[in-house]
């Protein structure tokens, strides 16, 4: 995105030019509502994953975490398509829970 939007040549132009500096990490440990959360109240869809030396091993996606999701609660559907609907609008809730920010309500002004 970075690179189309500033006309840049992908041929040419190196990832460290685009690439966002310093981005935030979470341990491989976190678990998928605080990842949620990070990526949330940072507004970026992509999280690198460090091992506990703060060595990233992973990069995760909000992609990667709904599928996570997903899995889990059809493993659940065993106890019926409506538990498990219930059980995913509870994470989706969950997962999303935290106040809008001052820069949404400017938008919406």
């Amino acid at each position: 995105m970075r690179v189309a939007a500033k006309n840049l040549s992908p041929d040419t132009t190196s990832v460290e030019k685009v690439m966002t500096p310093n981005p935030e990490c979470r341990s491989i440990d976190t678990s998928i509502l605080v990842a949620l959360h990070t990526m949330r109240a940072g507004k970026f869809l992509h999280l690198p994953l460090t091992d506990r030396n703060g060595n990233v091993v992973s990069v995760i996606d909000v992609l990667n975490i709904t599928h996570a999701a997903l899995a889990t609660f059809e493993s659940s559907a065993a106890v019926g398509n409506e538990a498990a609907i219930s059980l995913m609008q509870k994470f989706w809730d969950s997962a999303m829970a935290t106040g809008p920010s001052e820069e949404d309500d400017d938008t919406r002004r």
